[in-house]
């Protein structure tokens, strides 16, 4: 009926590091740390895709393109797998 706590604490840890990503300021210098927060939402809720898009954002900041791409990669198969659930429901 309610979500799990643990999926509503990737959820407002993951907006935060997206609320983080807006701001320019130190970004690469703080990349580091908001990938570990990102890392911890991941294992609280490994289907989410925002998280990986998130993910895949810091690795551009890093200049890691492999990581990037495989994070992007991760995200649309979770969002696939998101759409094709909504629609089952339509």
């Amino acid at each position: 009926m309610y979500p799990e706590p643990a999926l509503l604490l990737a959820d407002l840890a993951g907006r935060w590091v997206g609320s983080a990503l807006k701001k320019k300021d130190d970004l690469v210098k703080r990349a580091p740390q908001l990938l570990r927060v990102l890392q911890h939402c991941i294992e609280l809720n490994p289907l989410g895709a925002l998280n990986y898009y998130r993910q895949g954002a810091l690795y551009c900041l890093l200049d890691q393109p492999q990581k990037a791409l495989d994070a992007f990669a991760t995200a649309e198969k979770y969002e696939s797998a998101d759409a094709q659930a909504d629609a089952y429901y339509i």
